[in-house]
């Protein structure tokens, strides 16, 4: 399967459970995929440029290549799993008013770990996650969100990855909904089951959000 199917089928299953119009939200989201050997802010700029602009491009490659999007980063105790490996290649960001997501084709074709480290599909759950988070909540949900984030701040004490902020905890999240976390070998399984005996708040968010639990 060609790397961007690849992506568009995590997509579909991410969407699926969806009502309509929140799936037609998503419908402004590119999604970019960026060759192994490519650098991410370059591939990506070079993407948005051909799509929406020179000003959009360089709007990309200053984001990315400064930190001020959304990169996907080694989750809590990733370290401790495949330490060796690079930092994962994907982000998330807006450009000439897109929402861009781009994920590394080493996490959409690997068949359980990229060589990056991370679990296979992992990568484009979570920036499709952050997607879903900005263009697909309603106001009123991002509150949700925000109080259930507060509320898992609360029981865990707070570690550098989860006071990112609501936007990151949603997208982790989405990958243990989705059973790719990094984590899950090591914390006993993850999916709707380890949220409704852990977090049934945000079991209920998610399941509202994605739709039942397939």
């Amino acid at each position: 399967m060609a790397p961007r199917s690849a992506a568009l089928v995590v997509l579909e299953r991410m969407s699926s459970g969806m009502s309509a119009t929140r799936r037609a939200r998503l419908t402004p989201l590119h999604v970019g995929v960026i060759a192994r050997g490519d650098d991410l802010a370059s591939a990506a700029a070079a993407q948005v440029r051909a799509l929406l602009g020179d000003d959009a491009g360089e709007q990309v490659r200053r984001a990315l290549s400064g930190g001020l999007a959304d990169h996907d980063a080694r989750p809590a105790g990733y370290a401790g799993t495949r330490c060796a490996a690079p930092a994962p290649r994907g982000a998330t960001l807006e450009a000439g008013g897109v929402t861009c997501c781009f994920i590394g084709e080493e996490n959409l074709l690997a068949d359980a770990w990229d060589e990056n480290g991370s679990r296979a599909q992992r990568v484009a759950v979570h920036e499709f996650g952050h997607a879903v988070e900005r263009l697909a909540l309603t106001a009123a949900e991002r509150m949700t969100l925000s109080g259930i984030h507060r509320v898992n701040l609360a029981r865990r004490g707070a570690r550098a990855r989860d006071s990112a902020g609501a936007g990151e905890f949603f997208a982790e999240s989405g990958e243990a909904w989705f059973g790719v976390h990094q984590l899950a070998p090591l914390a006993g399984g993850h999916g709707p089951e380890f949220f409704r005996s852990r977090l049934p708040s945000m079991a209920a968010f998610l399941e509202r959000v994605y739709g039942p639990a397939r």
